[in-house]
């Protein structure tokens, strides 16, 4: 089963990071951290099972498992305003540094690469070398 990582920053107003996906980087964005509250805060630090999904509101990826939470999708998404405790990826940031910009082409690339199967992904924070990105 694959394994990705999700290294991310919170900052007040937004939860920044990126994945590194079959030789690509994505950026990812959520909610700031809210002491997971549903549909308000990031996603908590640890590592979930993922699938794909056909059934939710956007059909992309699931979150499996994360406590306490429910409906926990990948999807696209530009802004932090259209996330409800979800994970929005994009090939790159907007000037502003907490948006995103080609988030559909992001998730197309997702799903060319991993497809319909499981997968792990490991949510954490940035060391050190976050100033070098």
């Amino acid at each position: 089963m694959n394994h990705y990582n999700i290294v991310r920053s919170y900052l007040p107003d937004a939860t920044i990071g990126y994945m590194d996906i079959n030789g690509k980087r994505l950026f990812s964005l959520e909610q700031p951290w809210r002491d997971n509250k549903t549909s308000i805060s990031c996603i908590p630090e640890g590592t979930y099972l993922v699938k794909r999904d056909r059934t939710g509101r956007q059909q992309y990826y699931a979150v499996q498992n994360v406590p306490e939470r429910t409906f926990i999708e990948w999807h696209p998404a530009n802004k932090v305003s259209q996330l409800e405790g979800c994970t929005a990826f994009g090939e790159r940031r907007a000037d502003d540094n907490i948006s995103l910009i080609s988030s559909e082409l992001a998730l197309k690339h997702i799903l060319s690469t991993i497809g319909d199967d499981d997968f792990l992904v490991t949510y954490r924070s940035f060391g050190p070398a976050f100033d070098q990105l």
